[in-house]
């Protein structure tokens, strides 16, 4: 999934919460994802370019996700090169 910045994409990352196996490729990371991934639907299994990773550009949002991001390997880092809508 591509995300943005805003109310609108948090809205809809909460719909996903009961789905399985989700991959994030995208620009930017905020706390939902980190949600998403506790709840076990988010796991970038079934992606195609860096299979278990999340890939984003930048992150915002509170000090859990930035604890997350932290020295995290199922976040890829440098990777944001061919990040394209």
């Amino acid at each position: 999934m591509y995300t943005g910045v805003g109310n609108l994409p948090d809205a809809v990352l909460h719909k996903l919460y009961n789905h399985k196996d989700l991959g994030f490729h995208s620009e930017m990371i905020s706390d939902t994802v980190v949600n998403l991934v506790e709840k076990g639907a988010l796991t970038n299994a079934k992606k195609n370019i860096q299979t278990g990773k999340i890939v984003c550009s930048f992150a915002m949002g509170t000090k859990k996700l930035y604890s997350f991001l932290d020295d995290n390997s199922f976040v890829g880092k440098g990777l944001t090169g061919f990040l394209k809508p």
